[in-house]
C-alpha cells in the first residue's frame, strides 16, 4: 500500500498551552529540508537501514492553546469537509479545559478523529479517563518528555488507522450493492455451467471467492443478515441479528426458532403476505413490520429481501436486511400524535393560530378560528397572504406593518392590538402575539403567533374609562355645588327677610326679589350638580314606573307639542323598583325635553318598560351592576340621533350640541347622577340620522308599590315659643337662622360649634332645650356627636340636623338613617318654619338607637 498517495488525510492538531511543544511538533511532523536528513539520519543509526529507504511523511499541522480553541477548529475542520486525522493533546492546560474533558468534546463531534494524550502528569488514572471518555478505542498516551521518532511514528501509525478506517467504512457502504450483484453473476455462471464444464469450474472458483466476502461480510455487518426457506425456518443468521432478537449467538437462535411465522412475526398472517409479495416480484424492500424478541418484546424492523430460486423458477430460498426502526417508529408515532392533539386544538379554539414563512410572505398554516373572527375562508388567505394588510383598518395598518417588520429583523416577538374589518362591515379589535422560531443553529426557520378577538374586553374599557372619568367630574362637580350650598342659604334667607321688611313695590323690594330669584337659580343648578355627583339626598319609596309615567301623561304631551307623536308601551306585570318619585320624574322628564329638542321637524317619541334579567355574562356591559332581576325603562325617540363622539361624552356635565343659550347641558348628566345613586345604571344607543335609545335599568323592589299622599302645604309660616339651641359653624347662616327663629317667636341660644354650645349651657344654667338645630359636619365636634351628649343629658330634647353633604353619619349613599331628622341645605325661611314646627308636634322624641354612627 502507497503510505504517500494523495487522497490520504495528513492533518494534524496539536492543543496544547506550552507554544515550545507546538514548535518541536512542528519540527517533527513537518520539518525543513535540514531537519528532515537529520531525523532520517537519526532514525537509520537508531533502527538501521538506508536514509533513504523510506520517504517521510510530510503532515499538516495546526495548533491550538486551549481545549476550547480546539474544539471549535475540529468544528470549523468538519464543516469545510477536511477533518483531522489526528490530534496531540497536553492534559494538564490551565484555565480552561484538561485533555480529558476537551477529547471527550472533540469525540462529540468526530468519532473517528484519532487522539494521543500527552502528559508528564495526570490527574487521571487510566479508568477514570475511560469512564470519562466512554471508550478506548482511538485514544493512546504518550508520556512527556517524548522521544521525536516516537511522535513521529505514532502520527504515521494514527493518520494510516484514520485512513483505513475510512476506507473501511466506505467498502462497507458498496458491499451491499456488490453483493446483489454478485448473486446476479452466480445465477448467470449457474446457468453457464449447465453447458460448459470447464467454465463452471472456473466458475466455482470465483464461487468460493465470492462467497468467502459475502461470509466476511455477513459475519462483520452491523445490520442483521439471513437466510431462511420459504417454509419459515433460518438457514443462516449473523451476530448483529441475534443480538437484535436477543440471542447471545447465532446458533442460539437457529435452534431455538423453528418456526418464522408464529415465533418472529407479530402478526403471523403478515408472513404470507410477505411471501406472495416475494414469490411475485423476486424481491421486497423496505417493508415495515413488528416481531416478537426472545424476551417477548417488540421491534419494529424495515426489511430488505429477495427470493433465490433454482433453476426450474422455483424459489431456494429467501436472504436480506433487517433493519431495527423501533426508535423511528416511535419517534413517528409521537410526533402523528402531537400533531393530531394540535390540530384538534386549532380547529377547536376561538383564537387564531398562525405560522408563516421567516419573510412572512408565505402563510403556511392558519387555524380555522380565522374564519370565524375575519369571517373570510382560510383558504383565501394562504392563496393570497398580502390580501392579510388590506383587512385592517387603514387608521392601524401602517402601525402594524411597522410591527411585523420588525419581527422579520432582530426583535424576537411582538404583541399589538389594532382592528379589522368584516366583509360585512363590522369592525372587531383583535390582539396579536408573534415569535420568532430558530433552529440549533439560531437561524430563523418561521414565525408563528396567535391571534384574540378582544372585541369585548374593549368595548368594556371603553364603558369604564366613561363611567370613571364622569365619576372624577361629578365628585368635582358635587363638592363645588357642596360649598356653595351655606353660600346659597344665607343669600336666599337675608333676601327673604329683606322682602318681608320692605315695603312691596318699592325699587328695594325689587331689588332684593332679584337677589331672591338669582339665587333660586343658582339653588337648583347646585342640586343639578349633587344629582350628577350622587349627593343628593333620596326619599326612596316602593314604586311603579307604569304609574309613574301615567300620571305624567298630560304634561309630557304639553311638553311634546302637536309635530311630535307619543306613544307609551307600559309592560304588564311590571316589578316595582325603590327610588325617588320625584328624582325619577326629573329623569323622564329631561330625557323626554332632550328628544324633544331633538326633533325640531316632528317624529315619534317612545317611552315602554318592561322586566329584564342579567345573569352574569350579559351584566358584564354593565359594570357596576350584579346580575339579577331588574326593570327597565327605554325613552326612544326618531330623531337627528348622536355621533361616536358625541355618544361618548353624552353624560358629561356643561357638555351640550345646542346654540349657546339654549341649555346648560346639565340634563342629561342630572339623569346619569340619578340613576347611578338609585343603584341602577343607563345606556344610549344612536345612529346619526336614524334617532336614539336611552335604556334605564333599576333594581326590582321586594314589595308592591304603594301610592302615597301628599300632605297639604299651608300657607301661612308656622310659628311657636318653645326654647332652640342652634349650632352652626357658619356665621352668615347662624345669623340668619338665629334671627329667623326669634322672628318666629322662639326663644334661641346660638353657639358657633359643639363645645360652645355645652359651655353656653353650662354658663347660662338654661335648663333643658326643647329642640336642638345643629350642623351635621362642624369643627371640633360633629353635629352627631353633640346630639348625643345633649340627648344624654335631656332626653326629651328633639333634634333638628342641616346639612348639604350626603357623605356624612347621618345619611347613607344620599338616604336618612331611620329617625332622623334633616334640614337640607340651601333651605328657605318657610322651609326652616315648617321644618321645627314639624320636629317639635312629634308625638315622642325620636329613638336615640335610630341613629347609628358610620365611618
Amino acid at each position: 500500500m502507497n503510505l504517500e498517495s494523495p487522497d490520504k488525510n495528513r492533518r494534524v492538531l496539536v492543543i496544547d498551552d506550552n507554544r515550545a511543544i507546538h514548535d518541536d511538533f512542528r519540527k517533527i511532523l513537518a520539518p525543513a529540508d535540514a531537519t528532515t536528513a537529520a531525523l532520517d539520519a537519526t532514525e537509520a543509526a537508531l533502527f538501521g537501514g538506508s536514509q533513504a529507504a523510506v520517504p517521510s511523511a510530510q503532515f499538516e499541522v495546526d495548533s491550538a492553546f486551549q481545549g476550547q480553541e480546539g474544539v471549535l477548529m475540529v468544528k470549523k475542520a468538519m464543516a469545510a469537509g477536511r477533518p483531522y486525522a489526528m490530534a496531540f493533546v497536553d492534559v494538564r492546560m490551565p484555565p480552561g479545559w484538561d485533555g480529558v474533558e476537551t477529547t471527550r468534546k472533540m469525540w462529540e463531534l468526530d468519532t473517528d478523529l484519532q487522539v494521543v494524550l500527552c502528559t508528564a502528569y495526570s490527574d487521571y488514572t487510566w479508568s477514570e479517563m475511560f469512564e470519562r471518555l466512554g471508550r478506548r478505542d482511538g485514544l493512546l498516551i504518550l508520556k512527556k518528555p517524548f522521544d521525536s521518532v516516537e511522535a513521529f511514528q505514532l502520527a504515521n501509525a494514527l493518520t494510516e488507522k484514520w485512513w483505513l478506517h475510512q476506507q473501511f467504512q466506505r467498502k462497507m457502504e458498496e458491499l451491499e450493492t456488490r453483493v446483489a450483484e454478485r448473486t446476479c453473476e452466480l445465477q448467470q455462471t449457474n446457468h453457464a455451467l449447465q453447458t460448459e464444464v470447464l467454465e463452471h469450474q472456473r466458475a466455482r472458483g470465483e464461487l468460493r471467492e465470492s462467497e468467502a466476502k459475502y461470509r466476511g461480510l455477513f459475519e462483520n455487518a452491523v445490520e442483521g443478515i439471513y437466510r431462511s426457506t420459504p417454509g419459515g425456518s433460518y438457514l443462516a443468521v449473523n451476530d448483529a441479528l441475534a443480538s437484535m432478537y436477543g440471542y447471545g449467538r447465532p446458533a442460539e437462535m437457529m435452534a431455538e426458532v423453528s418456526n418464522i411465522q408464529s415465533q418472529i412475526y407479530v402478526d403471523p398472517a403478515f408472513r404470507e403476505r410477505f411471501k406472495q409479495k416475494i414469490e411475485s416480484a423476486g424481491i421486497v424492500h423496505g417493508l415495515e413490520y413488528q416481531v416478537r424478541r426472545r424476551d417477548g418484546s417488540i421491534l419494529w424492523i424495515s426489511e430488505s429481501a429477495r427470493a433465490i430460486r433454482s433453476p426450474d423458477g422455483t424459489a431456494s430460498y429467501y436472504e436480506g436486511f433487517i433493519q431495527d426502526i423501533t426508535v423511528r417508529k416511535q419517534t413517528e408515532n409521537a410526533l402523528r400524535e402531537s400533531n393530531e392533539k394540535f390540530q384538534q386544538l386549532a380547529d377547536n379554539i376561538t383564537d387564531v393560530f398562525w405560522v408563516r414563512s421567516p419573510d412572512l410572505s408565505e402563510v403556511q398554516y392558519v387555524s380555522p378560528g380565522f374564519e370565524r373572527i375575519w369571517g373570510r375562508s382560510v383558504a383565501s388567505l394562504i392563496a393570497n397572504p398580502q390580501q392579510w394588510a388590506d383587512f385592517i383598518l387603514p387608521e392601524d395598518r401602517e402601525r402594524v406593518l411597522a410591527a411585523f417588520a420588525e419581527l422579520k429583523g432582530d426583535v424576537p416577538s411582538l404583541d399589538i392590538e389594532y382592528r379589522i374589518a368584516r366583509p360585512d362591515g363590522e369592525v372587531r379589535w383583535v390582539r396579536a402575539r408573534g415569535f420568532q422560531v430558530r433552529n440549533a443553529a439560531q437561524k430563523l426557520i418561521r414565525h408563528t403567533g396567535i391571534i384574540n378577538d378582544i372585541t369585548e374586553r374593549k368595548k368594556l374599557e371603553v364603558h369604564l374609562l366613561q363611567s370613571q372619568k364622569l365619576e372624577t367630574v361629578g365628585k368635582l362637580a358635587g363638592g363645588i355645588a357642596h360649598e356653595f350650598n351655606s353660600i346659597l342659604t344665607a343669600i336666599i334667607g337675608h333676601s327673604d327677610l329683606l322682602l318681608s321688611d320692605l315695603p312691596k313695590g318699592s325699587s328695594f323690594a325689587k331689588n332684593a326679589g332679584e337677589i331672591n330669584r338669582a339665587a333660586s337659580r343658582a339653588a337648583k343648578l347646585t342640586q343639578q350638580l349633587l344629582a350628577y355627583g350622587r349627593k343628593q339626598f333620596l326619599q326612596p319609596e316602593v314604586l311603579d314606573l307604569n304609574r309613574i309615567i301615567a300620571s305624567m301623561d298630560v304634561i309630557l304631551h304639553s311638553l311634546m307639542g302637536e309635530k311630535v307623536d307619543m306613544n307609551v308601551v307600559p309592560a304588564p306585570g311590571l316589578h316595582a323598583v325603590r327610588a325617588d318619585a320625584g328624582q325619577i320624574e326629573q329623569v323622564i322628564m329631561n330625557m323626554a325635553v332632550n328628544a324633544r329638542d331633538s326633533m325640531p321637524n316632528g317624529g315619534k317619541l317612545t317611552i315602554e318598560t318592561a322586566n329584564v334579567s342579567f345573569g352574569q355574562e350579559s351584566v358584564g356591559h354593565f359594570p357596576e351592576l350584579k346580575a339579577g332581576d331588574y326593570v327597565m325603562l327605554a325613552i326612544t325617540d326618531t330623531g337627528a340621533g348622536m355621533s361616536e363622539q358625541v355618544k361618548a361624552r353624552v353624560f358629561e356635565p356643561f357638555f351640550t350640541t345646542k346654540a349657546v343659550g339654549e341649555g346648560t347641558g346639565l340634563g342629561l348628566s342630572t339623569c346619569y347622577g340619578i340613576i347611578k345613586q338609585s343603584g341602577g345604571d343607563i345606556s344610549v344607543y344612536s345612529e346619526l340620522r336614524r334617532g336614539t335609545t336611552f335604556k334605564i335599568y333599576l333594581p326590582q323592589a321586594a314589595q308592591q308599590a304603594k301610592i302615597s299622599s301628599p300632605r297639604a302645604d299651608p300657607h301661612d309660616l308656622p310659628r311657636g315659643t318653645e326654647s332652640i339651641l342652634l349650632v352652626e359653624d357658619d356665621p352668615a347662616l347662624l345669623e340668619l337662622a338665629a334671627t329667623l327663629l326669634r322672628r318666629l317667636g322662639y326663644t334661641v341660644s346660638a353657639a358657633s360649634n359643639g363645645i360652645e354650645a355645652l359651655s353656653l349651657r353650662q354658663q347660662n344654667d338654661a335648663g333643658h332645650f326643647d329642640l336642638l338645630f345643629t350642623d351635621v359636619v362642624m369643627p371640633h365636634m360633629s353635629g352627631k356627636e353633640l346630639a348625643d351628649r345633649v340627648r344624654a343629658l335631656y332626653p326629651l330634647t328633639r333634634i333638628l340636623f342641616t346639612s348639604s353633604s350626603t357623605e356624612n353619619a347621618i345619611v347613607q349613599q344620599g338616604v336618612l338613617d331611620k329617625g332622623v331628622a334633616l334640614l337640607q341645605k340651601p333651605f328657605t325661611p318657610s322651609a326652616l318654619a315648617r321644618k321645627v314646627r314639624a320636629v317639635l308636634d312629634l308625638a315622642s322624641a325620636p329613638e336615640a338607637d335610630h341613629i347609628k354612627q358610620t365611618d
